[in-house]
């Protein structure tokens, strides 16, 4: 007679649903599949504080059931839902995530301009949302609403200032918060290859370039670069940076000037 050891990783919680949208500012539930052996569940709520559990109030639960049900706040908000399952000997599985969307989710948009940057030119502005195909797209062109409701929109540089903004509305969810892009015309430098693959070259009319930097669509800096030996043209590696759309700016010691480019 041999014994033989067997082990297995303790078995995770899935969520029914994976991601639940709430249109209203009262209530919500999300629910897993129960677990054979679970002793009972711990959830964790990850996002604004007003999402809570009804049942404590708080943004964690213990509890042996299967379904929990949420408190929300007014306003729009992303929240992360963690799910995990206790066994007895204080074994616990990996965590399940799931999302909590309250309201409307604040969209996204990409802008193009094989015309170039500048008045009279033309571009394509294509947003996204991820709210379903029901939802009105609220696009303002330097403070005014455009008339076209579609999630793409194709119109022509107006000034050498240009600012689009993009909200979203949907019956029963109000509008969700809105994001910004602002265009000059009036650049002092150019970038090429657009779109790049691994190298950007940034060619300057001024040597007064003292700083470089590389933004995502949401503003986060993805890189920062000093120009010390004060060049007009120079090469940046952009190896490190995901397939998307940027904004790379130059400081030239008084202001911040911007242009865009795809990284494919």
């Amino acid at each position: 007679t041999r014994s033989l050891s067997i082990s297995r990783a303790p078995q995770s919680p899935v969520f029914t649903t994976s991601t639940v949208q709430s249109c209203n500012s009262t209530s919500a539930s999300m629910s897993i599949s129960p677990v054979c052996g679970a002793l009972n569940y711990t959830y964790v709520i990850e996002g604004v504080s007003g999402v809570k559990f009804a049942a404590n109030g708080q943004q964690t639960l213990t509890t042996s059931q299967t379904s929990v049900n949420f408190t929300l706040e007014g306003g729009n908000s992303v929240n992360i839902i963690k799910a995990r399952v206790n066994y007895s000997n204080n074994i616990v599985s990996e965590e399940t995530k799931g999302t909590l969307i309250v309201g409307l989710k604040t969209p996204v948009f990409d802008i193009y301009y094989p015309g170039g940057s500048c008045p009279g030119n033309f571009y394509e502005a294509i947003g996204a949302s991820n709210n379903g195909s029901d939802v009105t797209y609220n696009w303002y062109i330097n403070g005014v609403l455009d008339a076209y409701h579609g999630y793409k929109i194709r119109r022509t540089f107006q000034t050498n200032y240009t600012e689009i903004k993009l909200s979203v509305s949907k019956s029963g969810c109000g509008t969700s918060d809105e994001i910004r892009k602002v265009w000059n015309c009036s650049l002092t430098f150019s970038i090429f290859p657009n779109p790049a693959t691994s190298e950007l070259v940034i060619e300057s009319n001024t040597t007064n370039i003292s700083r470089i930097r590389i933004l995502d669509k949401f503003g986060n800096i993805k890189k920062e670069i000093p120009n010390s030996i004060r060049i007009k043209k120079l090469r940046i590696s952009i190896t490190d940076l995901p397939a998307d759309v940027y904004t790379l700016q130059i400081f030239d010691g008084s202001q911040w000037q911007s242009n865009l480019f795809l990284k494919k």
